[in-house]
């Protein structure tokens, strides 16, 4: 059984596009703890939306688009050491092929610079920032060589085209570049290379870029989302197509190129990841599909997209089947929330129909306590699948925690429910209860 995600703020269609719909990029956290994003699309002008939602799924539209300053942002924000959001828009400017704004959170934006020909254009991605404060970012289109481009710009404007890719070293670069411990980025194109269909590449930020690898279908083709670097210092990344079965793969791949594929997609556990991975709190990785996945046992048809964990050894398990009512066709990459469990959003679906906001527990907690006519005591509570936890009570809630008394060992359900009976509650005037992963 597939964990169910949390709907905390559903986009609404028709007259609700005000506030925007579609979120194509996934979510930023701010240092007040809420979470920043984009809508593709919606607002006054229908080209877009900046918004807070807070994690109680309180919902505060920031700033609409007007086409002139940007339209169609696909790429999460970033904050900058000045505490303003940082980001870019595929479309609109004064070329309409994109650009890369500041917003402060007051509701003020600023066009640093605008895209179209030979410094690149349509970028989706998310600006990866230098310890000088300066954000790069990559180009999918344009550029001198009509193969994209990366891009450095300052907080003032200042917009410098670094790499304009030739096909020979990579074409359309669709996400971002991840900063690595060695001061260089890394990236992914979705096409070009010695097979046409996709590359992993380093670049320095002065511009100098390798190719450390060029996917062949059978290990991977057109990856679209960028890398994560992992503790061991290694780059983890999906490739959108090939593989074994055509439907994508899960890939690590180290900083002198060394490949290795982790997982095939089957369709009925995903199909076509497009996203970065995120590291959990339980040092896994957790990324999205943004179609396959079946319900009912039934593989026919394409899938609505999928929420799936593996660790960095390929042990894979997919956590959340997406059915439209929860929503649909995720494409952006999640993130973890200061309460350790992860969040994202999905371009379609949800009961609004404009896509959503979701939360998906990775740390235990609570659900329900029921007292019965005989004094017993029902807990529910919802925590990782198949994950084992422990339940506590205590009759003063301020008692140190080493004071509690354990009840049961257990095992969260495949649905990452558990339900406990607590018979002895009856004997005591109070009690409290408290659930933890060992």
């Amino acid at each position: 059984m597939a964990i169910e995600p949390q709907v905390l703020y559903s986009f609404q269609t028709g007259e609700g596009t005000l506030k925007g719909v579609h979120p194509g990029a996934g979510l930023t956290l701010g240092p007040d703890g809420n979470f920043y994003g984009t809508t593709r699309d919606g607002g006054s002008s229908n080209a877009g939306t900046i918004f807070r939602l807070t994690p109680g799924g309180a919902f505060t539209s920031l700033f609409a688009f007007s086409t002139t300053n940007g339209a169609a942002p696909q790429g999460g924000l970033v904050f900058g050491n000045d505490g303003n959001l940082y980001g870019t828009t595929a479309q609109g400017g004064p070329g309409n092929s994109g650009t890369a704004f500041m917003f402060s959170t007051n509701g003020t934006l600023t066009t640093l610079a605008s895209l179209g020909g030979t410094n690149g254009a349509d970028p989706q991605c998310q600006l990866a920032s230098d310890a000088n404060g300066s954000f790069y970012g990559t180009a999918p289109e344009q550029g001198a060589n009509f193969s994209g481009t990366v891009f450095r710009v300052t907080t003032n404007g200042v917009l410098t085209t670094l790499v304009a890719f030739d096909d020979a070293n990579g074409s359309s670069p669709e996400d971002g570049l991840t900063a690595g411990t060695d001061g260089n980025f890394y990236g992914t194109t979705a096409n070009g290379g010695s097979s046409g269909v996709g590359t992993v590449f380093r670049v320095t930020p002065g511009g100098d870029v390798t190719t450390l690898v060029s996917f062949n279908n059978t290990n991977g083709a057109i990856p679209l989302g960028g890398l994560v670097q992992g503790s061991d210092g290694n780059f983890y990344g999906t490739a959108g197509f090939g593989g074994s079965l055509g439907f994508g793969t899960i890939f690590r791949v180290t900083t002198n190129g060394a490949l290795t594929t982790l997982f095939n997609f089957h369709f009925t556990d995903g199909q076509q990841p497009s996203t970065k991975l995120v590291f959990g709190p339980d040092g896994s990785l957790y990324g999205t599909t943004g179609l396959g996945g079946s319900t009912n046992n039934n593989p026919v048809g394409n899938g609505l997209g999928t929420v799936f964990r593996i660790t960095t050894d390929g042990v894979f398990t997919s956590l959340v089947l997406f059915q439209g009512t929860n929503g649909s066709n995720p494409s952006s990459p999640l993130i973890v929330g200061n309460d350790g469990n992860l969040y994202g959003t999905t371009q379609h679906g949800g009961p609004g129909g404009g896509g959503t906001v979701f939360r998906i527990l990775l740390t235990p907690q609570l659900t329900g306590i029921a007292k019965s006519v005989d004094g017993s005591v029902t807990i529910t509570g919802n925590g990782p699948p198949t994950s084992p936890f422990r339940l506590w009570a205590s009759t003063l809630p301020s008692a140190p925690v080493a004071s509690w008394a354990p009840l049961t060992n257990g095992v969260f359900a495949a649905d990452g429910s558990f339900s406990y009976t607590d018979t002895a509650a009856a004997a005591q005037p109070a009690r409290f209860y408290r659930v933890s992963t060992p």
